[in-house]
């Protein structure tokens, strides 16, 4: 008796493709939430975490940056400064994608402590 595919786990199926779009959105609502909670002086901070965090999740591809929305709302704006960190951090190892996630990661590590204090002292 063979499994039928509906039957299957959920596991054993791979994950859907990489909405690159969604991701941006995702990660600019994130840093939206933040920065209404975030001290002064660190919202610069605050965009290249969250830079870092879109090329990590793109897989530090630049094929798969978005193009932010145009306009002139902030929101616009957070989508704006968010692909240009994410495109120099994947710019800086011309084309070496899994050097470009370390880069990521390393910047992760360095400003996790403005998502959660407490996860980045864990972390260190």
């Amino acid at each position: 008796m063979t499994a039928h595919k509906d039957t299957e786990p959920a596991a054993a199926h791979p994950a859907g493709p990489l909405d690159p779009q969604r991701v941006l959105e995702t990660v600019v609502s994130e840093l939206e939430i933040l920065l209404h909670e975030a001290p002064l002086g660190c919202g610069s901070d605050l965009i290249l975490l969250h830079g870092a965090l879109l090329a990590y999740n793109l897989e530090g591809r630049a094929d798969l940056l978005p193009t932010p929305s145009f306009g002139w709302s902030a929101r616009s704006w957070r989508e704006r400064r968010v692909v240009h960190a994410a495109r120099r951090i994947i710019a800086q190892e011309s084309g070496d994608n899994a050097a470009a996630i370390d880069i990521a990661a390393a910047l992760i590590a360095r400003y996790l402590h403005l998502i959660d204090p407490e996860l980045a002292a864990r972390a260190a």
